[in-house]
């Protein structure tokens, strides 16, 4: 099963501590204790959730349609989207 790693931080002041490679690292992490295969980490840096406008989760949703991943991984929910309806 392929999987999409999602990471985001909504401040530059995340960006700056290194913020979105801990959360990769620990997916990455994951991904391998559960033997998923990693297909690809998607990143967002200083946008916050409150929409579903953001260039990596409109790509992370096209690959997801294409069948290129199955599972999406992230740290907690609100790293995706404030609103759980993604399908619009």
């Amino acid at each position: 099963m392929n999987a999409g790693l999602y990471v985001r931080v909504s401040t530059l002041h995340q960006i700056e501590r290194d913020s979105l490679s801990s959360q990769e690292s620990r997916l990455r992490a994951y991904c391998e204790a559960k033997t998923y295969v990693f297909y690809k980490a998607y990143k967002v840096a200083g946008e916050s959730a409150k929409d579903r406008k953001r260039l990596a989760l409109e790509e992370l949703l096209g690959d997801i349609r294409a069948g290129m991943v199955q599972a999406v991984i992230v740290t907690k929910l609100d790293r995706i989207t404030r609103s759980l309806c993604l399908c619009r």
